[in-house]
């Protein structure tokens, strides 16, 4: 495997991680310290369309706890993922859409997410950024305008 799809390869893992952890988290609690892990020290994490920001891993770690409540039993599916790395090799970022399923596999949630990477030359790829672009839900339909 060449240097660069490597580099691709592992923030592809640490994307697909992030739902995981989310999902287990009522399985085994000490998930949330582990999705704290994914993310920089000094990362932040934000839902604009939930007036949501959370900056660092202590607070990342207690938004784990919250999702992994909230969305006990829900399955979240992270799909299209496009990836560039940087020139830097230290930097990368990422544009993916993210589907939310209740516990009966019903649709409940669509929406995007843009993430900026770092890489730690001892913990490898992690979060700096993630920003949560929620498009529509099954209470509230589409959140995004309609352009015609």
């Amino acid at each position: 495997m060449s240097k660069e799809l490597a580099k691709v390869y592992n923030i592809y893992n640490l994307i697909n991680s992030f739902f995981h952890y989310v999902d287990d988290f009522s399985l085994d609690v000490t998930t949330s310290e582990k999705f704290s892990d994914l993310f920089d020290e000094n990362a932040t994490f934000s839902f604009p369309k939930r007036n949501l920001e959370k900056k660092g891993r202590e607070e990342i770690k207690q938004l784990c706890e919250s999702m992994g409540t909230m969305f006990r039993g829900y399955s979240h599916l992270e799909y299209n993922i496009v990836v560039k790395v940087e020139e830097d090799s230290k930097t990368a970022t990422s544009r993916s859409y993210w589907s939310a399923h209740n516990t009966f596999g019903e649709l409940t949630a669509i929406g995007k997410h843009g993430d900026k990477f770092i890489f730690d030359e001892t913990k490898g790829w992690l979060f700096a950024e993630r920003v949560v672009e929620l498009r529509w839900t099954k209470e509230e339909g589409s959140l995004v305008p309609l352009i015609l």
